[in-house]
């Protein structure tokens, strides 16, 4: 057996710990300008969604490198905010499907964990949002 292939969710290790987004962080990026925050989380909200959406559709259509490329855009987006889970977990999608060291089955077996990133993110932006409206 493939050692790089020892278990579905090992190569989301180092997850357990991460902060679901570093909301100070992020605010110190924005000069703690409340309303830039708030419009730039309720955008991430739409396609951050989307994004991760359509990655779990090209998982399930077999599409790596459609998959891979929407991981990578969702990566990105969740740095620009500091969702540092989101990160992790795309980043990690990201990099099995550009190596190939994981199936699309081992993959799709670890997307609950994911989920539960995303929901999680989700409910904190919405936190935030209402905080500051």
């Amino acid at each position: 057996m493939d050692p790089s292939r020892t278990d579905a969710k090992g190569f989301l290790a180092g997850r357990d710990g991460l902060e679901v987004m570093s909301v100070s962080a992020f605010y110190a990026l924005l000069g703690e300008d409340d309303d830039l925050a708030v419009e730039i989380l309720r955008q991430y909200l739409q396609s951050g969604w989307g994004t991760y959406h359509e990655a779990v559709e090209a998982l399930n259509a077999r599409d790596g490198d459609r998959a891979r490329s929407c991981f990578h855009r969702l990566a990105g987006a969740s740095a620009s905010i500091c969702a540092k889970q989101v990160q992790h977990f795309s980043r990690s999608f990201e990099e099995a499907l550009a190596l190939n060291n994981r199936s699309l089955e081992e993959l799709l077996a670890a997307i609950s964990d994911f989920d539960q990133a995303m929901q999680s993110l989700d409910r904190l932006i919405r936190t935030e949002i209402a905080k500051n409206l």
